[in-house]
Parts: structure tokens; C-alpha cells; sequence
């Protein structure tokens, strides 16, 4: 049965990669990215945004490195620490050399109450402060930094723009138990003006 779905689900991802202009991928670590969906993702003509999650389930076994094309690269510092196996590490000097042997455009780590690094093509990082004022509840928010960060990479926004915003989405994400509400363009700008007023 495993099999049949996952030469059901390389089929269907076969004709949608051909009409797809980026590719959004949470891997969350529970098999569902086989070695062959992989190769069909990577092996496309998509920007692929990739978050490769730590959890409980999988402490270890899901990192970056099964990904050989990464466009944009989306994760915490905890999992970049598992993902190289060290402790304390210099983002500034790791990330840049990550980012050159997958090919990534940019990327960015996020360090909860210390905010988030964005990092451009040419290795070059800019530092955006947390800013959220209320923690409630942090599940979602690395998938909220994902969406908003991959589509602005996409757009080659710059790092400060792209960090900017997906501080902000992560904000109002934590702010908030579950996902009661969704952050639309009118919010972002709202939030935004507060910021700056």
C-alpha cells in the first residue's frame, strides 16, 4: 500500500511541477518525502523553499542535507546545531558556506527572542529583532517565517525587507493560542504602522 500512494503521489506531483513556479516544502519528518519525490522536486525547474523540521519523532534523522537544491533555506538554530552536530555555532561564517554547497539564494535562521538572520546570495546577513510583545503560543510560527520568507525570496526582495516581514508574521503568530486568526495584507500594513509610528 506504501508504495502504491507513493507512485500515486509521484504522478500527481509530476504534472503539477510542470505548471509550478516555486515550491513551498515542510518536511516534517514522517516519511512522507521519499527519496524518489525528492529527486522529482529537486530535479524541477521550481524555487524551492525548504524547512526541514526537528521534532520528537524524528530528533536526528531530518535535516537539509537529504535536499541536494535548496533555493531558499528556512530553519531554526537549534536544528542547524543538530544538522551539524556542534554547539554555539557562528551563523555568520556556517551559513554562508551551507547556502554555496546547496546553491541557495538565501536563507534564514530563526533565534526566537533573539530574532531572525537573513542571509542573500552574496552570504551577507542582516539581524531582525523579535518583536513580538506577547508570547502565547510558538507552534506555527517557523511555518508562518516560511511562507512569507520563501515568497519574498522569490520576489529577491532584500534580506531586510524579507526579515522584517517574517518578523512580523511571526509576532502575530505567537501572539495568539493555535491559529485563531489569519494575518492578512491590511493587518501586515497595520502592524507595520504601529511598528513605525
Amino acid at each position: 500500500m506504501q508504495e502504491k500512494l507513493q507512485n500515486d503521489m509521484l504522478e500527481i506531483l509530476g504534472e503539477k511541477l510542470k505548471e509550478s513556479n516555486l515550491l513551498l516544502l515542510a518536511d516534517y519528518g514522517h516519511g512522507f518525502f521519499g527519496e524518489s519525490m525528492i529527486k522529482s522536486i529537486c530535479d524541477s525547474n521550481a524555487f524551492l523553499a525548504v524547512n526541514t523540521q526537528s521534532n520528537a519523532g524524528n530528533r536526528g534523522f531530518n535535516t537539509f542535507a537529504k535536499y541536494p537544491r535548496i533555493d531558499f533555506l528556512c530553519l531554526n538554530g537549534g536544528e542547524l546545531e543538530l544538522e551539524l552536530r556542534k554547539k554555539d555555532l557562528d551563523y555568520l561564517l556556517v551559513l554562508p558556506r551551507i547556502m554555496k554547497e546547496k546553491g541557495c539564494k538565501n536563507a534564514v535562521v530563526t533565534l526566537g527572542g533573539e530574532g531572525l538572520l537573513t542571509f542573500d546570495s552574496l552570504g551577507e546577513s542582516f539581524l531582525s529583532p523579535a518583536l513580538a510583545t506577547k508570547v502565547v503560543d510558538k507552534v506555527g510560527a517557523g511555518d508562518s517565517v516560511l511562507a512569507i520568507a520563501s515568497m519574498l525570496a522569490f520576489l529577491s526582495a532584500p534580506k531586510e525587507v524579507i526579515g522584517l516581514l517574517a518578523s512580523v508574521v511571526a509576532a502575530f503568530e505567537v501572539a495568539q493560542l493555535g491559529h485563531k486568526k489569519s494575518l492578512d495584507i491590511v493587518g501586515m500594513k497595520k502592524y507595520v504602522n504601529g511598528l513605525l509610528g
